[in-house]
Protein backbone atom coordinates (compact mmCIF):
# COMPACT_ATOMS: atom_id res chain seq x y z
CA UNK A 1 0.00 0.00 0.00
CA UNK A 2 1.18 3.83 -0.74
CA UNK A 3 1.39 6.39 1.17
CA UNK A 4 -1.57 6.35 3.73
CA UNK A 5 -4.92 8.72 3.01
CA UNK A 6 -6.84 10.51 4.91
CA UNK A 7 -9.79 8.04 3.97
CA UNK A 8 -11.12 4.65 5.13
CA UNK A 9 -13.46 1.92 2.73
CA UNK A 10 -15.69 -1.17 4.33
CA UNK A 11 -17.34 -3.52 2.58
CA UNK A 12 -20.21 -5.52 3.37
CA UNK A 13 -19.66 -9.13 2.04
CA UNK A 14 -22.59 -11.23 0.88
CA UNK A 15 -24.85 -9.97 -1.70
CA UNK A 16 -21.93 -6.88 -1.91
CA UNK A 17 -18.98 -8.31 -2.89
CA UNK A 18 -19.77 -11.55 -4.18
CA UNK A 19 -23.28 -11.36 -6.13
CA UNK A 20 -26.98 -12.13 -4.22
CA UNK A 21 -27.04 -15.13 -7.17
CA UNK A 22 -25.00 -16.74 -4.59
CA UNK A 23 -27.29 -15.66 -1.44
CA UNK A 24 -24.39 -15.56 1.01
CA UNK A 25 -21.91 -17.64 2.04
CA UNK A 26 -23.66 -19.42 4.44
CA UNK A 27 -26.26 -20.54 2.00
CA UNK A 28 -23.54 -22.04 -0.29
CA UNK A 29 -22.16 -23.71 2.46
CA UNK A 30 -25.74 -25.39 2.79
CA UNK A 31 -25.89 -26.35 -0.68
CA UNK A 32 -22.54 -27.89 -0.94
CA UNK A 33 -22.49 -31.90 -0.87
CA UNK A 34 -19.37 -31.88 1.10
CA UNK A 35 -21.50 -31.16 3.69
CA UNK A 36 -23.53 -34.09 5.57
CA UNK A 37 -27.40 -33.85 5.33
CA UNK A 38 -27.83 -33.78 9.17
CA UNK A 39 -25.80 -30.42 9.25
CA UNK A 40 -27.36 -29.28 6.36
CA UNK A 41 -31.05 -29.92 8.21
CA UNK A 42 -30.34 -27.97 11.02
CA UNK A 43 -28.65 -25.20 9.44
CA UNK A 44 -32.11 -25.06 7.23
CA UNK A 45 -34.10 -25.40 10.17
CA UNK A 46 -31.82 -22.82 12.16
CA UNK A 47 -32.27 -20.03 8.92
CA UNK A 48 -35.75 -20.49 8.83
CA UNK A 49 -36.11 -19.82 12.68
CA UNK A 50 -34.39 -16.17 11.83
CA UNK A 51 -34.24 -15.20 8.35
CA UNK A 52 -38.04 -13.35 8.17
CA UNK A 53 -36.47 -11.18 11.23
CA UNK A 54 -33.38 -10.36 9.32
CA UNK A 55 -35.18 -9.28 6.12
CA UNK A 56 -37.71 -7.31 8.05
CA UNK A 57 -34.74 -5.61 9.64
CA UNK A 58 -36.72 -6.32 13.17
CA UNK A 59 -33.96 -8.86 15.29
CA UNK A 60 -33.17 -7.88 18.44
CA UNK A 61 -29.70 -7.72 19.98
CA UNK A 62 -30.02 -11.36 21.62
CA UNK A 63 -31.34 -12.94 17.73
CA UNK A 64 -28.66 -11.10 16.12
CA UNK A 65 -26.08 -13.13 18.40
CA UNK A 66 -28.45 -16.32 19.16
CA UNK A 67 -28.36 -16.95 14.88
CA UNK A 68 -24.71 -16.93 15.12
CA UNK A 69 -23.88 -19.34 18.58
CA UNK A 70 -26.47 -21.53 16.77
CA UNK A 71 -24.51 -21.95 13.64
CA UNK A 72 -21.45 -22.11 15.71
CA UNK A 73 -22.31 -24.77 17.68
CA UNK A 74 -24.10 -26.60 14.69
CA UNK A 75 -20.36 -26.09 13.24
CA UNK A 76 -18.53 -27.37 16.07
CA UNK A 77 -20.80 -30.02 16.89
CA UNK A 78 -20.17 -31.97 13.18
CA UNK A 79 -16.88 -30.79 13.31
CA UNK A 80 -16.67 -28.34 10.36
CA UNK A 81 -12.73 -28.61 9.13
CA UNK A 82 -10.95 -25.93 7.61
CA UNK A 83 -10.06 -27.73 4.54
CA UNK A 84 -13.80 -28.43 3.40
CA UNK A 85 -14.18 -24.57 4.06
CA UNK A 86 -11.40 -23.81 1.54
CA UNK A 87 -13.23 -26.78 -1.06
CA UNK A 88 -16.57 -25.38 -0.38
CA UNK A 89 -16.05 -22.00 -1.42
CA UNK A 90 -13.85 -22.92 -4.26
CA UNK A 91 -16.02 -21.81 -7.20
CA UNK A 92 -17.17 -19.11 -5.21
CA UNK A 93 -16.60 -15.49 -7.73
CA UNK A 94 -16.47 -12.00 -6.30
CA UNK A 95 -18.47 -9.54 -8.31
CA UNK A 96 -16.81 -8.15 -11.63
CA UNK A 97 -14.39 -4.98 -10.90
CA UNK A 98 -14.09 -6.00 -7.16
CA UNK A 99 -10.03 -6.32 -8.06
CA UNK A 100 -10.06 -3.88 -10.29
CA UNK A 101 -11.31 -1.48 -7.81
CA UNK A 102 -9.18 -2.88 -4.48
CA UNK A 103 -6.49 -2.38 -6.47
CA UNK A 104 -6.74 1.72 -7.28
CA UNK A 105 -8.12 1.97 -3.72
CA UNK A 106 -4.53 0.00 -2.20
CA UNK A 107 -2.27 2.01 -5.10
CA UNK A 108 -4.14 5.56 -3.23
CA UNK A 109 -3.01 4.32 0.27
CA UNK A 110 -6.88 3.60 1.41
CA UNK A 111 -7.18 0.75 3.70
CA UNK A 112 -9.61 -1.43 3.40
CA UNK A 113 -12.15 -3.43 5.33
CA UNK A 114 -14.56 -6.28 5.53
CA UNK A 115 -17.42 -5.84 8.25
CA UNK A 116 -19.79 -8.69 8.01
CA UNK A 117 -22.30 -10.81 9.97
CA UNK A 118 -20.91 -13.40 7.82
CA UNK A 119 -18.05 -16.04 8.98
CA UNK A 120 -14.99 -14.78 8.61
CA UNK A 121 -13.23 -18.28 7.59
CA UNK A 122 -15.57 -18.22 5.04
CA UNK A 123 -14.61 -14.75 4.15
CA UNK A 124 -11.09 -14.93 4.27
CA UNK A 125 -11.31 -18.05 1.88
CA UNK A 126 -12.98 -16.52 -1.25
CA UNK A 127 -10.81 -13.72 -0.30
CA UNK A 128 -7.99 -15.64 -1.06
CA UNK A 129 -8.99 -17.73 -3.52
CA UNK A 130 -9.69 -14.65 -5.75
CA UNK A 131 -6.51 -12.49 -4.72
CA UNK A 132 -8.30 -10.46 -2.68
CA UNK A 133 -7.03 -11.43 0.99
CA UNK A 134 -3.67 -9.78 0.60
CA UNK A 135 -5.39 -6.56 -0.26
CA UNK A 136 -7.64 -6.49 2.70
CA UNK A 137 -6.63 -4.70 6.06
CA UNK A 138 -9.20 -6.27 7.80
CA UNK A 139 -12.18 -8.88 8.36
CA UNK A 140 -14.29 -7.80 10.90
CA UNK A 141 -16.53 -11.00 11.00
CA UNK A 142 -17.38 -13.63 13.38
CA UNK A 143 -14.27 -15.96 13.99
CA UNK A 144 -14.31 -19.42 14.71
CA UNK A 145 -12.32 -21.23 16.43
CA UNK A 146 -10.10 -24.26 15.07
CA UNK A 147 -8.27 -26.87 16.84
CA UNK A 148 -4.97 -28.16 16.27
CA UNK A 149 -6.32 -30.70 13.46
CA UNK A 150 -8.58 -27.98 11.86
CA UNK A 151 -11.77 -28.93 13.18
CA UNK A 152 -14.38 -25.94 14.34
CA UNK A 153 -14.77 -26.18 18.11
CA UNK A 154 -16.71 -22.80 18.64
CA UNK A 155 -16.27 -19.31 18.18
CA UNK A 156 -14.78 -15.82 19.70
CA UNK A 157 -17.81 -13.95 20.70
CA UNK A 158 -15.69 -10.68 20.98
CA UNK A 159 -15.57 -10.96 17.46
CA UNK A 160 -19.13 -10.00 16.66
CA UNK A 161 -19.93 -7.74 13.72
CA UNK A 162 -23.81 -8.03 14.37
CA UNK A 163 -25.82 -5.60 11.69
CA UNK A 164 -26.00 -3.40 15.07
CA UNK A 165 -22.38 -3.39 15.64
CA UNK A 166 -21.30 -2.68 11.91
CA UNK A 167 -20.64 1.12 12.81
CA UNK A 168 -18.18 0.32 15.69
CA UNK A 169 -16.34 -2.02 13.55
CA UNK A 170 -15.96 0.64 10.80
CA UNK A 171 -14.96 3.28 13.13
CA UNK A 172 -12.41 1.10 14.98
CA UNK A 173 -11.08 0.07 11.94
CA UNK A 174 -10.62 3.42 10.31
CA UNK A 175 -8.75 4.50 14.03
CA UNK A 176 -6.63 1.88 13.72
CA UNK A 177 -5.18 3.49 10.65
CA UNK A 178 -5.15 7.02 11.89
CA UNK A 179 -8.76 7.86 9.61
CA UNK A 180 -11.61 10.21 11.32
CA UNK A 181 -14.62 8.83 11.59
CA UNK A 182 -16.22 11.14 9.50
CA UNK A 183 -14.36 10.03 6.52
CA UNK A 184 -15.17 6.62 6.03
CA UNK A 185 -17.25 5.45 2.46
CA UNK A 186 -19.15 2.39 2.95
CA UNK A 187 -20.68 -0.05 0.57
CA UNK A 188 -23.36 -2.56 1.81
CA UNK A 189 -26.51 -3.94 -0.13
CA UNK A 190 -29.07 -4.28 2.77
CA UNK A 191 -30.72 -2.33 5.44
CA UNK A 192 -28.38 -4.97 7.59
CA UNK A 193 -25.76 -2.60 6.50
CA UNK A 194 -27.40 0.73 7.65
CA UNK A 195 -25.18 1.15 10.13
CA UNK A 196 -21.88 0.45 8.10
CA UNK A 197 -19.23 3.10 8.17
CA UNK A 198 -20.69 5.75 9.57
CA UNK A 199 -21.85 9.01 7.58
CA UNK A 200 -25.00 8.66 5.98
CA UNK A 201 -23.87 10.28 2.87
CA UNK A 202 -20.56 8.31 2.50
CA UNK A 203 -22.54 4.92 2.41
CA UNK A 204 -23.33 3.44 -0.92
CA UNK A 205 -25.85 0.90 -1.80
CA UNK A 206 -25.20 -1.60 -4.47
CA UNK A 207 -27.59 -3.67 -5.67
CA UNK A 208 -28.55 -5.36 -8.87
CA UNK A 209 -32.13 -5.41 -9.53
CA UNK A 210 -34.26 -1.67 -10.34
CA UNK A 211 -37.03 -3.42 -7.46
CA UNK A 212 -34.57 -3.95 -4.94
CA UNK A 213 -33.65 -0.17 -4.89
CA UNK A 214 -36.68 0.96 -2.13
CA UNK A 215 -35.59 -1.53 0.23
CA UNK A 216 -31.83 0.18 0.87
CA UNK A 217 -32.21 3.58 -0.08
CA UNK A 218 -33.57 4.83 3.45
CA UNK A 219 -30.34 3.93 5.07
CA UNK A 220 -27.91 4.80 2.24
CA UNK A 221 -26.55 8.57 0.54
CA UNK A 222 -26.68 6.91 -2.74
CA UNK A 223 -27.82 3.71 -4.24
CA UNK A 224 -26.16 2.09 -7.72
CA UNK A 225 -28.16 -0.71 -9.53
CA UNK A 226 -25.17 -2.53 -11.19
CA UNK A 227 -23.51 -6.18 -11.02
CA UNK A 228 -20.55 -4.32 -12.09
CA UNK A 229 -18.50 -2.98 -9.25
CA UNK A 230 -16.78 -0.42 -11.84
CA UNK A 231 -19.87 1.72 -10.96
CA UNK A 232 -18.91 1.81 -7.25
CA UNK A 233 -15.34 2.51 -7.58
CA UNK A 234 -16.12 5.77 -9.74
CA UNK A 235 -18.23 6.36 -6.74
CA UNK A 236 -16.05 5.75 -4.09
CA UNK A 237 -13.22 7.88 -6.16
CA UNK A 238 -15.69 10.29 -6.59
CA UNK A 239 -15.72 10.89 -2.90
CA UNK A 240 -11.47 10.91 -2.13
CA UNK A 241 -10.65 13.10 -4.93
CA UNK A 242 -14.25 15.25 -4.51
Amino acid sequence: MNQRSNWAAVFDFDGTLISSEYTAAFVVLMQHPLVSDVMVTELEDLTRKYIGLYRSDSMSLHDEIAWVEAAAEIFSRHELREQVIDDVFSGVAVRPGVRECWVKLRRRGVPIGVVSYGFAPFIRSILRQNGLLEMTSGVMAQELIFDDAGRCSGWTSGSAAIPRYKGLRSVAFASAYGVNRGQILAVGDSSGDKNLGHLKRYRLGVVEKPEDVSLVSPYMGEVIVDPDFTAVADWLFSKIDG
